[in-house]
C-alpha cells in the first residue's frame, strides 16, 4: 500500500472542499491582510482573493512546508501589491493634482 504524503492531503482537500479550506484558516488570512492594509472592505478582498489564487493553483503547492505558511506567503505578497499600486495611484494623483491646480501668488509671509 502506497504512504500518502501532507501534500496530496492538502491538494485533495483543497480540490473537495474550498469552504473548509476558508474556514479553517481565513480568520488568520483576513487578519493579516488588515494589519498591513489598514480597510476592513479591501482586507476581505485580498482574503478572498488569496484563497482563490491558492484553490486554483493548488497543484503547484509542493509541501515543503504547512498550508498555512504557503496561504501566508500567498496573502502577504496580494498585500503588499496591492499597498503599492495604492500608494503609485495616490503619489500619481498628487502630481496631477499639482500640475493641474491654479497658480496663485504666494503670500509673501509665507
Amino acid at each position: 500500500m502506497k504512504a500518502v504524503n501532507q501534500n496530496d492531503n492538502v491538494k485533495k482537500r483543497g480540490q473537495e472542499n474550498l469552504s473548509t479550506f476558508y474556514s479553517e484558516y481565513g480568520k488568520n488570512i483576513y487578519n493579516l491582510a488588515y494589519r498591513i492594509i489598514g480597510n476592513k472592505q479591501e482586507a476581505e478582498d485580498l482574503t478572498q482573493e488569496t484563497f482563490l489564487l491558492a484553490f486554483n493553483n493548488i497543484n503547484k503547492f509542493q509541501g515543503k512546508s504547512q498550508l498555512y505558511t504557503w496561504l501566508y506567503s500567498i496573502a502577504k505578497n496580494l498585500c503588499y501589491r496591492s499597498y503599492q499600486n495604492k500608494t503609485k495611484n495616490s503619489f500619481a494623483s498628487f502630481e496631477s493634482l499639482i500640475n493641474t491646480a491654479p497658480i496663485e501668488d504666494i503670500p509673501d509671509d509665507l
